[in-house]
């Protein structure tokens, strides 16, 4: 099995090309590398936006809960707190796969 530096999607052995269109044959360890550094990058990115988005949802419909009269619409702003926590949860799984492919390329049975 291959596993894509660029999304860390496992691919069968005669893949040639995974999914997202990371070539498998002509890719020399300094490219894989060179996603594997950019997936992490944006994987981070995403994390934090989530993070920002989520506890952002949090204190806007506290505040709103607190401020606002009785039966006033601040659970909406949950919806946007699970959505934005959500995101950042994905990017963190993100994350650890992206640290485990680096693993598999450190130890040298990462198959390209």
């Amino acid at each position: 099995m291959k596993t894509c530096p660029r999304c860390t999607l496992v691919s069968p052995d005669n893949a040639v090309h995974c999914d997202c269109g990371f070539q498998f044959g002509t890719a020399s360890p300094e490219a894989v590398k060179a996603e594997l550094a950019s997936a992490q990058l944006s994987a981070i990115r995403g994390a934090m936006k989530g993070l920002f988005v989520g506890l952002g949802a949090v204190a806007v419909s506290v505040l709103t809960y607190v401020f606002a009269k009785p039966g006033g619409r601040y659970f909406i702003y949950y919806g946007a707190a699970i959505a934005g926590l959500a995101l950042a949860c994905k990017s963190l799984v993100r994350i650890v796969d992206i640290r485990n492919a680096r693993k598999q390329l450190n130890k040298s049975d990462f198959k390209v």
